[in-house]
């Protein structure tokens, strides 16, 4: 069940980015982020699926993403829930940047959620089904593991020191190109199943 459900209605939902504005704004990550929705497609067995989770909940479900353009987990799975929405014509998506949505990061917060992107699916009565947030389970062991053979990081990520600062920025872009090649030798497809456990309950 879940604790502290986000309240949400449709005129906050219509305020947020669609996929192709939320691209348009973005200023860190932007070919990455459109380079990844181009190259991911669908299966026909996916397609059934979550067809079928969404007639499970009515019919529509929406979908509130919160996210940052420079955070490496938002890049690689925020385009295949963009691609998830725009081939399901009963799925609506809507993306909010974190840092301009103060009010929506602090209700997340208040649930004891900090990390993005944070997935929020409801359905056509604005109840909240079910959340999702940051990686799938097995992509957080791949991290896990990437980050234990660099102990190094985090001393650099903790140091206000500019040269470690820069340093630790290095090793993230380097890890992002990593989890890139991740998803694409088959961590999309376990979000997807993630995902479509959390949505048939």
């Amino acid at each position: 069940m879940l604790q502290t459900p986000i309240a949400m209605t449709e005129e906050y939902f219509l305020n947020g980015f669609t996929w192709p504005d939320y691209v348009t704004q973005m200023r860190v990550n932007r070919e990455r982020t459109s380079q990844l929705f181009q190259e991911i497609t669908l299966s026909p067995h996916d397609r059934r699926a979550f067809a079928q989770a969404v007639a499970k909940h009515g019919g529509q479900l929406r979908v509130v993403a919160l996210a940052e353009d420079w955070c490496g987990d938002a890049v690689v799975n925020l385009p295949l829930i963009a691609r998830l929405a725009a081939e399901l014509t009963d799925m609506d998506l809507r993306l909010f940047v974190r840092s301009a949505n103060p009010d929506l990061a602090q209700a997340y917060a208040d649930g004891g959620i900090t990390s993005i992107p944070v997935l929020s699916f409801f359905d056509a009565d604005w109840s909240e089904v079910c959340r999702w947030v940051e990686r799938s389970a097995a992509a957080h062991r791949q991290v896990g593991a990437w980050m234990a053979a660099r102990p190094e990081a985090l001393a650099l990520r903790q140091s206000s020191h500019p040269k470690d600062q820069r340093a630790y920025r290095a090793l993230m872009k380097e890890r992002l190109i990593e989890m890139m090649d991740w998803y694409r030798e088959g961590l999309w497809a376990v979000t997807l199943q993630e995902i479509e456990t959390l949505l048939r309950g």
